[in-house]
């Protein structure tokens, strides 16, 4: 029988060392508090952020699916749920070649995330454009080296840039999400670059090493 992704994800952190804390139980059982499917959602996001690429690298793409690891714990906001159709508004809005799939999917489970947390807060008087400049904004953070400026998401969709400020803040304090650092991934490619093009070292050696936050000198 086939482990789950949430199994997968568990023996992956085990195996490289890396420390979680204790959200990780839940990893093994459908957390029935709000604290604690709030603390799993976002460790997953925290995982997401720092390792996918290295997961996918190590084990290739068809490993981990977090989609899945949600599923599989029963974090998905109920599908009748009325903002659930923006899942579609911001497949529209990031319908381009700027935006890879890969993005596209973190945004929609950054956003289901949020609704399965936040439901009751979100108000059907709001303006969806708001949450998915908000979106925008956050997949800039994330991927983008030159991102823009809240007030070029806010002119893109239309909403004030304090509106976009308003509601990634309330995505980002939920969730816990890990602000990509873009000097640093740069510093990181080139000491990449350095290590295994020169033949100092192979992949794996080079991931173990960030892995467990071993600082590599040029």
């Amino acid at each position: 029988m086939a482990a789950s992704h949430a199994a997968r994800l568990q023996d992956w952190l085990k195996r490289n060392h890396i420390k979680s804390g204790s959200a990780t139980r839940w990893l093994f059982e459908v957390p029935d508090t709000l604290e604690a499917q709030t603390a799993i959602l976002r460790l997953l996001n925290e995982m997401e952020s720092r390792f996918d690429d290295v997961i996918e690298a190590q084990e290739g793409q068809l490993f981990l699916e977090w989609d899945a690891i949600r599923e599989e714990l029963s974090l998905l906001p109920h599908p009748d749920a009325p903002w659930n159709a923006l899942l579609g508004q911001l497949q529209e809005a990031f319908a381009t070649p700027a935006y890879p799939e890969s993005q596209r999917r973190r945004a929609e489970r950054i956003w289901q995330d949020f609704l399965f947390l936040q439901e009751e807060e979100v108000s059907p008087l709001q303006v969806p454009a708001g949450w998915i400049a908000a979106l925008d904004y956050l997949l800039q953070n994330l991927y983008f080296s030159s991102k823009a400026t809240q007030e070029e998401v806010g002119r893109r969709h239309n909403v004030s840039t304090s509106t976009v400020g308003l509601r990634f803040r309330a995505l980002v304090e939920t969730l816990g999400v890990h602000l990509f650092d873009h000097p640093a991934r740069k510093r990181l490619l080139a000491q990449r670059a350095i290590a295994i093009e020169g033949g100092r070292m192979s992949e794996a050696e080079f991931n173990q090493r960030l892995l467990r936050g071993q600082l590599i000198r040029a």
